[in-house]
């Protein structure tokens, strides 16, 4: 069980991993801007750290870095929004997306069409009750 804190400027995404994750952990937190979850991150111990990565104020990648400087044991997993991922697909660019994972040390995770990767990714850093086979299970059906 673990620390978890949610970064996303939608509500409905933000509330909808809400609910996907919070039945698996101590304490789940929100924050809608980067002012907020900079204040959340500076004064608790979290476990997990969910962001999406196309924030106001402040880099996507430059807020990884900077959860992943304060507290290192912290794990990250960036997400985004499917038409905004396929845009730059489209685009033959996925440089920025591959760098959020690669800042973050996990894996890119597509909100809505593919957020329950969000309950598996968690659970394989052992943060969950939920045994590996859970997590496999949980990708599988997305």
């Amino acid at each position: 069980m673990g620390q978890v804190l949610i970064v996303d400027p939608n509500q409905e995404d933000a509330s909808a991993l809400t609910e996907l994750i919070s039945p698996h952990c101590d304490a789940i937190r929100c924050a809608r801007t980067t002012d907020e979850a900079v204040a959340i991150l500076d004064n608790n111990d979290l476990d997990v750290v969910v962001t999406e990565i196309f924030l106001d104020h402040m880099d996507g990648l430059e807020f990884i870095r900077r959860v992943k400087s304060n507290s290192p044991r912290t794990k990250v997993i960036s997400l985004t929004s499917g038409p905004r991922f396929y845009k730059h697909r489209a685009a033959g660019d996925l440089s920025y997306f591959l760098r959020a994972a690669h800042v973050s040390g996990a894996d890119f995770v597509l909100k809505k069409e593919r957020m329950t990767e969000c309950v598996g990714c968690i659970a394989s850093f052992g943060f969950f009750g939920l045994p590996t086979e859970v997590a496999a299970h949980v990708q599988a059906r997305t």
